[in-house]
């Protein structure tokens, strides 16, 4: 059997740079722009606080890109700010696509039941559609 035809037996997704690059473009927009506007200091603190907010973010997609993880064994979900959490399969209940209309755009999240908890990632989260995304892990977890 040639290297080519080996079964995959991990896959992982990751935020896409284009997403981190705008969130840090964001940050630094929200904190040119409340330097040079803001006019009180509550104005002042609401522009600082959302610019952190986005700067965060962006620090954590820059840290810790990769937001699933599946292989043979079971999902890797990153937990919290850099955690990470690993559900064997066993315990997951069901992998499934949510498609919802909201505010006249169709969003999509990839839902992974746990039962007791209900992991959901967006299409930013994944760097792929949750429709591809539901196909490759069934297809790892149950062999077809």
């Amino acid at each position: 059997m040639s290297a080519d035809s080996a079964p995959v037996t991990s896959l992982s997704w990751r935020v896409e740079p284009k997403r981190v690059a705008a969130r840090a473009t964001a940050a630094a927009g929200l904190a040119i722009v409340t330097a040079l506007l803001a006019r009180d200091l509550v104005t002042l603190t609401v522009g600082i606080l959302a610019a952190a907010a986005a700067a965060g973010f962006a620090i954590r997609d820059v840290l810790v890109p990769v937001r699933l993880t599946a292989d043979t064994e079971g999902v890797t979900l990153l937990r919290g700010v850099a955690g990470r959490r690993t559900i064997r399969w066993r315990d997951v209940e069901r992998v499934r696509v949510d498609t919802r209309d909201r505010l006249g755009l169709r969003q999509s999240a990839l839902e992974i039941d746990e039962g007791h908890a209900l992991h959901l990632l967006t299409a930013a989260d994944l760097g792929a559609d949750p429709h591809d995304v539901a196909a490759a892990i069934t297809q790892l977890r149950t062999g077809r």
